[in-house]
């Protein structure tokens, strides 16, 4: 199963045509299908539940998506590789434009100034509806905890590596120097 799949399985596309001025609300919950999807193309051990609402408007020409959503999901912990529970709050906001992106006029190597903090992320579409899945499953994947550690696990003791300093390379180097 592709990743392409997870998103069919979610099923969030929005034909625009159905979206009124005010907006219009959309809600899913992820099914036991659509979670073994998301273990399967992830690196998540587990998916227990994921669901959420999102409101999607019109928006200076096009679309305002905005909304909330939970999730439970089990990692490997990263000291012990023991199954670690989280649950995450998720928070979706993107604004979708129609058309095509446009194409960045950056020499390479250049240096290039992104602003997180101005305004949500924005995507393109083209034709008559939005895909709302890859932005759930991107956010999911981005809240996660990126170390999830099982509570008090801890590292074994590390011992230091004692050695003579006169096997080290630098010593060579140090004993030429003195010759001189």
């Amino acid at each position: 199963m592709v990743a392409q799949d997870v998103h069919k399985l979610l099923d969030l596309e929005v034909r625009l045509s159905e979206v009124p001025k005010d907006g219009r609300d959309y809600e899913f919950q992820a099914d036991q299908m659509t979670k073994e999807a998301l273990v399967a193309e992830t690196k998540l051990d587990g998916v227990d539940s994921l669901n959420g609402k999102i409101s999607v408007r019109p928006f200076r020409g096009g679309y305002q998506a905005k909304g909330k959503g939970q999730a439970t999901v089990q990692q490997a912990c990263v000291v012990t590789l023991d199954p670690v529970t989280e649950h995450v709050e998720l928070e979706f906001e993107r604004i979708y434009m129609p058309g095509k992106p446009p194409e960045m006029d950056v020499a390479p190597n250049a240096e290039v100034f992104v602003n997180l903090d101005s305004e949500p992320d924005q995507d393109w579409f083209e034709g008559d509806y939005i895909d709302l899945a890859p932005m759930v499953v991107e956010t999911l994947l981005l809240s996660l905890n990126p170390y999830p550690r099982k509570q008090d696990a801890e590292f074994a003791d590390v011992e230091e590596d004692v050695r003579d300093e006169s096997e080290s390379p630098f010593a060579a180097l140090a004993a030429l120097k003195d010759k001189k």
